[in-house]
């Protein structure tokens, strides 16, 4: 599953922020995926075309990715708590509540990586740029 990326570009007129989404990782793809080097869209605020460089659009950390990792970690952790009377009560020795501890971080672990992995995705998007010469 490819995992879309928003993207912005800001008009030049009345500096509305733009948004458009994209299934390419960095700029380098993008223009392989829109076939030319310029972007021509609508402003959304002032209905002036924009037409950019590819080098000019930029792109942001996802909500929706920060989201869904926050319902993750709290719907995990909910789960967890409920289970954790039960395995407490079934384990007689420290190793089960080492058990509890490590179940306890798995939430946390797939936020991070949910957080961590769009944080890469954004940072490589905006960190590679397309040469003007060719």
């Amino acid at each position: 599953m490819k995992l879309t990326l928003k993207l912005f570009l800001k008009c030049s007129s009345c500096k509305h922020e733009n948004s458009l989404k994209s299934s390419a990782t960095t700029r380098i793809e993008f223009v392989m995926l829109e076939k030319n080097k310029t972007i021509d869209i609508d402003c959304a605020k002032c209905n002036k075309r924009i037409s950019a460089s590819v080098n000019k659009i930029y792109a942001k950390e996802s909500r929706l990715a920060y989201f869904i990792a926050g319902i993750i970690f709290l719907i995990g952790s909910l789960l967890v708590l409920i289970f954790w009377s039960k395995i407490i009560s079934g384990s007689k020795s420290v190793m089960g509540l080492y058990a509890v501890a490590l179940i306890l971080l798995v939430p946390v672990w797939i936020y991070i990586i949910i957080k961590k992995e769009d944080r890469i995705r954004v940072s490589t998007f905006n960190h590679t740029y397309v040469s003007e010469e060719l």
